[in-house]
């Protein structure tokens, strides 16, 4: 686990240590809570994989609302078309301790 949403521990960004390819895995808000304690914890997870089609305003949207999430800076302009998001749509997670 390289990332935990800040706000409500509704998503986690797991990353492949052999690569650095990093995923997201969201779930519903309030059905599994990550703990902010699982950043660098292997993890299983189960779900399906999705793919987002944003248009140029829905991105700036989304790209927003993460910023703010994360209590970052955003700006608008930076998105200067359709965006494609790939994530996982969790079902389940055990995080492992570290060994």
């Amino acid at each position: 686990v390289s990332a935990v949403c800040p706000m409500r521990g509704c998503w986690i960004e797991v990353q492949d240590p052999s690569t650095g390819e990093e995923l997201r895995v969201k779930v519903k808000d309030g059905e599994i809570v990550f703990p902010l304690s699982a950043v660098d914890h292997p993890i299983r997870v189960a779900g399906t994989v999705e793919r987002l089609e944003l248009t140029e305003e829905e991105a700036r949207e989304w790209m927003a609302h993460e910023a703010e999430e994360l209590g970052e800076e955003f700006d608008p302009a930076s998105v200067t078309g359709p965006v494609t998001i790939w994530r996982l749509r969790g079902e389940g997670a055990v995080i492992e301790a570290n060994s």
